[in-house]
Order: C-alpha cells, then structure tokens, then sequence
C-alpha cells in the first residue's frame, strides 16, 4: 500500500483513539498498517493497532502470528509459546521462526534442534526461509556459539544461499573471530563484488590484526561499492597504522568536514604531530583536553605535551596540566611523568601548608583512612602541578601516619629525584620492591619512544578503539 494511504489510515486510528472508539478496518487494511508503519514517532501505535484487529478478527491467522511475535518482543517467551501452541496445525515460516526463537532464549537449544530436524525430515517448503531468519535473529540477541552451529548446519543443507552466508560472517564479524571472517569474506567475495558489507567487515578484520596493506585495499572496495563516512574512518586509522599520515590525514580531514566527531579529531591531532604541524596538532589537541574534561585519552595529551615542548611553550604547558590536574584526570600520573621527563618541574615552591594539614587532621582525624587519602591526593595534585615541594609536605605527613600507604613510596622516590635529595630517594628505592621498575610502571602510563627518546602516542591507539566499537563509531 501506498505511504500517502498507511498515514490515512494512521490517521483514521488516531482519530478514533482519541474519542475513545474503535475505528473499523478491514483485515487487509489491519495488517497493511502493521507492515507498513516505519516512523520512529508512530511505532507506538503498532501493539494498540494489533489489539485492534485482533478484537475484529479474532481467529485471523496473520495477526495471531503477529501476536506471538508481539510477547516475543517482549520477552514473554512462555506465554508466545502458549499461542503458539494453538497454532500448531499451522505451516507458516513467521511462526516456525517465533518457535525457534522462544526455544532458544528460553535456552531449551534441543527443542530447536529437534523442531528443525522435523522440519527437514518433512521436507517443509520454507525451510531454508526459516533458517535464514533464524539464524539473523541469533545473531541479534548476540547467540554466537549457538548461530554459528545453526548456520554452519544451514549452509551443509543449502550451499548456494548467500544470505545464510552472510549471516554467518555478521556473527563470525560481531564475535570477533576476525581468521573466521577473513577466510569466509574472501569467499564470498567472488559470489557477491558489489557487497559493501561483505568487503568492508574483510578490511576491518584485517584491520583488528593489524595487516593494514590488506585491509586498506579491502576498504578500497568497500568505497568503490558504497561511500561511507564508517570506511573512510578506518581507511584512515589503517593508512596511520603503515604511517602513511599525509594520506591518513586528508581522509581524517575530509570525515571531519562530513561529520565531525572526537574520534576523527583524535585521529587528525596525531597526524599533524607526527607530520611535524606542531601549533595545529596543539591546537586541536586543546580544544580536546577541554572537551573531554578528565577523561582526555592519552593520545591527545602525549601529542598536546610534546607539541607544547617542541614550541617551547611551557608556561602554557604547565598551565594546562594544573588544569587537568584540578579536574580528577584519570591520566594524572601520566602527566606527573611527562613533567618530570620535560624538566619543567617547579622546584622553587616554597608555599607553608603545614596549617592546612593540620586543618585537615582536625576535619578528617575521626576518619584516618579518608585523612590518609586527603594527603596522597593533595600530594599528587601538586606533583601534577610541578609543585614538588608542596607535594613532599603532603606526602611525608603521610609517610608518618601510615608508611604502607598504596604508591606513596614510588612517588616519593620521583619527588627526591627531582629536588635531587640523594639519600632520601637512595632509601625510597630501598623501600621499593624487587622489581622496581614494574612499581614505577603503575605510576608511569606514557609510551617511550626509545629511539627518539621522547614520549609519543602510538598511532595504534585509535585503531584499536574504532575496531573494538566498529557498529558505534560516533
């Protein structure tokens, strides 16, 4: 039926919902309006509109299977099942699949083997329909293991359905079994050219381990069957992954242009860094820190802390840190280390805040366990600050009230090492465990390049974030 005629009728509906009637509809008309309403907005007229009919038409074979699937919809597997079961002289592909469907979220997996296998053994004309359908609504409700065995039986029974196929390299795709997708995309490949998803789902799992030629050359055709913003991104991340950042950073641009999103944006500051464009690198990368507020992942501020040590911008530098510091950053050991790596430590604080600790006993004395947290964290937002320090007046009222305190002695070791206190850091290190460097690491979270030696971001950072949320790439 035409749109122009579903919105009549929608409207005839509304109308008499609104006086409180039941408005007349012939069947045909109750089951056009269910199979034809596609507005977001008007969806929540399809359950009212089915209890209609079925008011109407009582013993309607259609909207009776359309019931069935309205309790599977909503969870109600039990009671679809008890309809069904009124229904089981009833040979129709819709309620064979609404079955299926209950048996396997009611996790009774045997019944639906079984159910299939008579179906087989009978020799039912829709079959390989239902397995199609079964096998996508598996894939919905994210049944892996149980798909793919109903799949790979499928495709035994009916090897020329593509489809079939194609459902199972979704689930293949979405439970990332990426040698899987490889193996059967490149099959499918020659059956379907011209499928954009088949194309694109062999780019992104090449993608995932990081055999960036392949995939690059698979998103190609992608493109070449569709034009999406989805593969443009990935194509871009992979041409980063091979360092091909000029190329990777046109088509990051050109996304961004499209549709920009923080993602893009992540991408385009690690390119303009690694192709030397430091004050647009460092321009970008601030608006980022401002965006995401304390949860500014590490790529943007690696490539925000080298760009402002490249231009030699500390004050700006040491500014933003104290900033970031202020706002609970999840990276705030991070930066401590990537202040203490660039010198820009500020070891001429001198600030008294024996009168402030001396407040926060008498505030928190009740509760040492809270004072001792109130202590480390003011500790280490100075040392985020390049307050050393303060951080030590802080840190070694701490040392007196509880020695074990989590990270107190790896961080006390950096702050003797950067006011250059060789005995006391010489006695943190003794204090430190065996394996020094692992408990310095728990502090550290930066990436060194130990070839330039200096911090960078890994350009792998962003790929691996984009693949892990393929289907969510906003």
């Amino acid at each position: 039926m035409m749109k122009k005629n579903i919105s009549q009728l929608l409207e005839k509906f509304k109308t008499g919902l609104a006086e409180g009637k039941d408005p007349y509809f012939d069947s045909e008309e109750i089951e056009d309006l269910l199979n034809g309403i596609s507005d977001e907005e008007a969806k929540e007229y399809l359950i009212p509109i089915l209890d209609l009919g079925l008011r109407l038409y009582p013993f309607n074979q259609s909207l009776l299977i359309k019931r069935i699937e309205k309790e599977c919809i909503n969870e109600n597997y039990e009671t679809a099942l008890s309809y069904a079961e009124e229904l089981k002289h009833v040979d129709d592909p819709d309620l064979h699949v609404a079955r299926l469907e209950c048996f396997c979220m009611l996790e009774e997996y045997h019944k639906a083997v079984t159910y299939l296998d008579n179906l087989e053994a009978e020799k039912n004309e829709y079959l390989e329909e239902v397995y199609e359908s079964f096998i996508n609504i598996l894939a919905d409700h994210e049944f892996y293991t149980v798909g793919i065995t109903f799949a790979k039986k499928a495709i035994k029974l009916f090897p020329d359905n593509n489809d079939i196929q194609l459902a199972l390299l979704y689930i293949y795709f979405d439970y990332e079994k990426n040698k899987e997708v490889i193996k059967l995309a490149t099959k499918l490949t020659d059956k379907m050219p011209y499928s954009y998803d088949v194309w694109y789902m062999l780019g992104a799992s090449y993608a995932r381990i990081e055999e960036f030629n392949k995939a690059i050359e698979a998103l190609d055709f992608a493109l070449t069957c569709k034009d999406c913003l989805e593969s443009k991104m990935l194509k871009g991340f992979c041409l980063a992954g091979i360092k091909n950042y000029k190329e990777a950073l046109e088509i990051n641009l050109e996304v961004n242009k499209e549709k920009p999103t923080s993602l893009v944006q992540q991408a385009i500051v690690q390119c303009y860094s690694y192709l030397g464009q430091n004050e647009k690198a460092k321009l970008l990368s601030r608006f980022l820190i401002e965006v995401y507020k304390g949860n500014c992942p590490r790529s943007v501020l690696g490539c925000y802390l080298n760009t402002c040590m490249v231009t030699s911008q500390e004050e700006e530098m040491i500014d933003a840190l104290k900033t970031l510091a202020s706002t609970g950053s999840q990276h705030k050991m991070h930066l401590f280390l990537q202040m203490m790596v660039s010198s820009l430590m500020d070891l001429e604080d001198s600030t008294d805040y024996s009168e402030e600790i001396l407040k926060l006993k008498i505030e928190f004395g009740g509760n040492m366990n809270l004072f001792q947290d109130m202590l480390f964290k003011k500790g280490f937002f100075h040392f985020a600050a390049g307050e050393v320090r303060s951080a030590l007046q802080y840190l070694e009222e701490l040392e007196e009230e509880n020695s074990d305190y989590y990270l107190l002695h790896p961080l006390l070791t950096l702050c003797y090492l950067e006011t250059g206190n060789k005995d006391r850091f010489l006695n943190q290190i003794s204090l430190l465990p065996k394996d020094r460097l692992t408990v310095l690491s728990k502090i550290n979270h930066i990436h060194f390049n130990p070839v330039h030696d200096k911090i960078m971001p890994r350009s792998k950072d962003l790929s691996s974030i984009l693949i892990k949320n393929i289907n969510n790439y906003n």
